[in-house]
């Protein structure tokens, strides 16, 4: 094996037989890392290789960003993209439901003791 996973390495032997032999991290030798991935952008964003370039690709508006040199141009999108997908879904929340308004005249109604005609005056 070439990449260390796990404190385990199949050994291969001359008689076919493989076993498992633990390894002491310090003694696997480094080679190539990957990096974890540790910012809280990537809980918004996928990563996408395009073309032997690791690209970043917004879970919100599917903008696709360099991802080679770093996290913080990435961070700044993220928050933006937020910032707008929040507007745009408080915006949908504030919408008139009839029936919430039919309730509340009726116990408008009630409360104040104000004839049933009240609703047919041209102020209201």
């Amino acid at each position: 094996m070439t990449s260390f996973e796990g404190s385990q390495v199949n050994v291969s032997t001359g008689s076919g037989n493989n076993e498992v032999e633990d390894v002491e991290p310090s003694s696997v030798s480094s080679g190539s890392k990957r990096k974890r991935k540790t910012s809280f952008v990537w809980n918004y964003m996928i990563r996408v290789d395009i073309d032997g370039v690791m690209m970043a690709k917004c879970n919100f508006c599917e903008k696709l960003l360099n991802a080679t040199k770093g996290t913080s141009s990435l961070r700044k999108h993220v928050l933006k993209c937020l910032d707008d997908h929040q507007e745009a879904t408080h915006s949908t929340n504030t919408l008139f439901d009839p029936n919430v308004g039919k309730s509340k005249v009726a116990k408008m109604i009630i409360m104040h003791e104000l004839p049933l005609r009240f609703v047919e005056y041209t102020g209201f």
